[in-house]
């Protein structure tokens, strides 16, 4: 997972101090992840102990109303004592693949809260960046080792500078730019700062 370092014009706690933060970031995801696998092989592990394939108490029962004294008591019903309530072990039921993406989608949310806001400073935060998938894939999707800026804006002088997406690792800086066309689309740079779409046997300015 990316370290997003860089949201939109947002204050960052990054930009205090850049090797602190993506360090202590790391580590806690890392804890995270630990305690949320171990509370899920112990919920498991609980699990499997105390839940047999049939309570003692009930296999006394069924058995001894198969007496055929009973046959003629055709009103009678079996209540089944509840053995494990639904509620006691929460998540008890979830996959191990339930719960990673749980803790995906809790990383995600601290992701743009460490890049939109400093220990002493919260920025007016636009909360779209909760629901866009690009931004989500980046950050999940790419190795903690890039940095990464998503839509930021720089000041050069008195000028503002918007760029889409910046992506640095240790050996390179990339611009990305999100194009979004059709299956077989192909697109071509222009000199004339737009791209061209080249589909079904047509173009266009994109």
């Amino acid at each position: 997972m990316a370290h997003l370092v860089k949201l939109s014009d947002y204050v960052s706690r990054y930009q205090i101090d850049l090797n602190h933060y993506s360090s202590q970031f790391t580590r806690m995801k890392k804890e995270r992840w630990y305690y949320i696998k171990a509370e899920w092989e112990q919920a498991q592990n609980r699990l499997e102990e105390i839940e047999p394939d049939e309570a003692p108490q009930q296999k006394l029962l069924n058995k001894w109303l198969q007496h055929p004294i009973w046959n003629s008591i055709k009103s009678w019903k079996i209540k089944e004592a509840p053995f494990l309530e639904k509620d006691d072990f929460r998540s008890l039921d979830d996959s191990l693949q339930k719960k990673r993406q749980e803790y995906l989608n809790s990383v995600f949310e601290s992701q743009i809260t460490w890049a939109s806001s400093s220990l002493g400073e919260r920025s007016n935060l636009d909360e779209g960046f909760f629901q866009d998938k690009w931004l989500k894939q980046f950050c999940i999707d790419i190795p903690e080792n890039y940095f990464l800026f998503y839509e930021p804006i720089f000041y050069l002088k008195n000028a503002e500078i918007e760029f889409e997406i910046l992506l640095i690792s240790p050996t390179e800086i990339l611009c990305l730019t999100i194009l979004n066309g059709e299956d077989l689309s192909v697109f071509e740079a222009s000199s004339e700062r737009f791209w061209i779409e080249y589909i079904h046997k047509k173009e266009k300015k994109a």
